[in-house]
């Protein structure tokens, strides 16, 4: 194996990716606003993303030819690693049939509407493989996305308030003009609000998380960012984000809180509790109109099409076009080929919109579609494999707690929402971030121990 100052280089460009991660590649957002910001933030991707796997590959290719790292020890950190890697790497793999196979070779590599074709999505994968080996906790990097979160959130907040900081919205448009003037709703430097709150899904859970799990008193600093993403949030009113910040929080409170097995697990049964008695008075009362509404309906098992934004009706079309394509799908970011239309009724602009879909509306179900049933099963036990050594070491890990949260919030809000490379690098940096904090007590530290016990 390896030594420390051998892979120094690895760990130092890695620091280094993550904080252009957490700012540069956070708060980018071109030079023409929401008009194309999709692209641009497209080019910040692949130049910090992409950037990092070149300059990691070119890294040991240097540490192999300079004898500085040995095929050898290479090979053993291969034959070392853990579940979660080779699955990760698996899903990779499945990706790649999928392009290959697909009948749109351009489209499923390079990707269409969503810039998330298959060379996009071995971006999130070997990022996060070169995180989960070389990622080095540092309290700083808690101070640094702090200051990112609170900057997006005050160009959000001035928005919200009909601001335009950095004319982001173009022809004298404003937040107030979404579904309106334009489809959709745009805040901040990420743009489309689905994708904002999937963003908020992983760094509030790491901002409210660091706070409780802290030592030191300046995490209370935290507190202002926390306060003015969480303000953002539910302002903008998106479910997704609700059921991932909230509903995902909920799930990670018993697991991270720094208590006793019998304090947890009073907490989790009276979340549980309270839970039951939210669902029960949703099946007793009608409460006003829009989710609520249609959570009722659900309960008493009367479902429309129309019910999530039309997400059932997506889900239901998707679902008869995956048997054609059920081992390899059709290939990254094609969905739009399945020629799937979509209408919905704004009632402030009293217009009918048509548009076709593009994406699953469920990160779990797009992969299937797109990439097959081999590529999601891969993806679902990465996860599951992750998560289950997280509930394991977060107790008495911090860092794997942080990152955990995040991790579980976003896959809960990822079942209603879609993946882009503006917000789902995110995730798969906090999937990183976890499998190495984890994993660390059994290939870090347990053989340091063994050794300096034989000296």
């Amino acid at each position: 194996m390896p030594d420390r100052e051998q892979l120094k280089p690895l760990h130092v460009v890695t620091t280094v990716f993550i904080s252009l991660a957490i700012t540069l590649q956070l708060l980018f957002f071109g030079q023409n606003g929401y008009a194309a910001m999709a692209q641009a933030k497209n080019t910040i991707f692949y130049c910090v993303s992409g950037g990092y796997i070149l300059v990691m590959l070119l890294l040991l290719a240097e540490s192999l030819l300079l004898g500085k790292l040995s095929f050898r020890g290479l090979w053993t950190m291969i034959r070392e690693s853990t579940w979660v890697q080779r699955l990760i790497f698996a899903y990779a793999l499945f990706t790649v049939f999928s392009a290959l196979f697909s009948n749109y070779p351009i489209t499923s590599w390079l990707g269409a509407v969503r810039h998330e074709g298959a060379l996009t999505i071995l971006v999130y994968c070997f990022s996060c493989l070169f995180v989960s080996r070389f990622f080095e906790p540092k309290r700083w990097m808690l101070g640094v996305l702090g200051c990112a979160v609170a900057a997006l959130s005050l160009i959000c907040i001035l928005q919200l308030h009909g601001g335009n900081p950095f004319s982001l919205y173009p022809g004298g448009y404003s937040y107030a003009d979404a579904d309106v003037s334009y489809a959709g709703a745009y805040l901040g430097t990420i743009g489309n609000v689905d994708l904002l709150a999937a963003v908020f899904c992983v760094l509030i859970p790491i901002l409210w998380c660091a706070i409780l799990r802290g030592e030191k008193r300046e995490r209370f600093f935290l507190l202002l960012p926390l306060g003015m993403a969480l303000y953002v949030l539910i302002r903008m009113n998106v479910l997704a984000g609700f059921v991932g910040v909230f509903g995902g929080g909920a799930l990670c409170v018993p697991i991270v809180l720094p208590a006793s097995n019998k304090t947890r697990l009073w907490v989790f049964l009276g979340l549980v509790a309270a839970a039951l008695a939210g669902l029960a008075v949703l099946f007793f009362f009608d409460i006003g109109k829009g989710m609520l509404h249609e959570l009722h309906e659900l309960l008493h098992g009367r479902a429309e099409l129309s019910f999530g934004s039309g997400r059932i009706y997506i889900w239901e079309s998707v679902l008869k076009e995956v048997p054609k394509h059920l081992w390899f799908g059709t290939g990254p970011d094609t969905m739009a080929n399945a020629g799937i239309a979509f209408s919905t009724y704004s009632d402030d602009a009293q217009l009918v919109s048509a548009a076709v879909v593009d994406c699953a509306h469920s990160e779990y179900l797009n992969i299937l579609y797109h990439q097959g049933v081999f590529a999601l099963l891969a993806y679902l036990g990465a996860l599951v494999f992750a998560l289950v050594k997280w509930v394991r070491c977060a107790a008495k890990n911090p860092a794997a707690a942080i990152a955990g949260c995040a991790v579980l919030c976003y896959a809960v809000q990822a079942m209603f929402s879609i993946s882009q490379n503006i917000s789902a690098p995110y995730f798969w940096l906090a999937l990183g971030i976890l499998e190495c904090s984890s994993h660390a007590g059994d290939v870090i530290h347990k053989p340091q121990q063994k050794r300096r016990k034989k000296e």
